[in-house]
């Protein structure tokens, strides 16, 4: 399963390239990103802020014309990481509210049976 989560998110840098409608090679932009994911696991800074965005675009300057570089850099990124999390947030939210939901039914029938006991 790791295997294909890496693969899709090497995969993306060849399809946002494909859709710039640039003719790159698929196995050096493979390549090109398994160098830079080994990068982001050892940068110091957290969440590997700023140096993801840095070492995409000298990387990726060997094979995408100096114009796309900021195009792809803010593509990748979206799809990489901010889609991703902007889905995790949507669904935590949507269960917590679903959650709150159900405990203010329970203390409703705790309430409900408290008052038909009461004298």
């Amino acid at each position: 399963m790791t295997v294909v989560i890496y693969f899709i998110k090497y995969l993306i840098s060849f399809v946002i390239l494909r859709g710039l409608g640039l003719n790159v090679s698929f196995a050096q932009v493979m390549y090109l990103q398994i160098i830079q994911f080994f990068i982001l696991y050892f940068s110091p800074t957290p969440g590997a802020s700023g140096i993801a965005e840095v070492s995409s675009v000298t990387l990726m300057s060997a094979i995408i014309p100096t114009g796309y570089l900021p195009v792809f850099a803010v593509l990748w990124r979206f799809f990489v990481t901010y889609l991703g999390v902007t889905c995790g947030a949507w669904v935590t939210l949507k269960d917590l509210n679903q959650h709150f939901k159900e405990k203010e039914l329970a203390v409703e029938k705790v309430a409900e049976k408290a008052r038909l006991a009461a004298p």
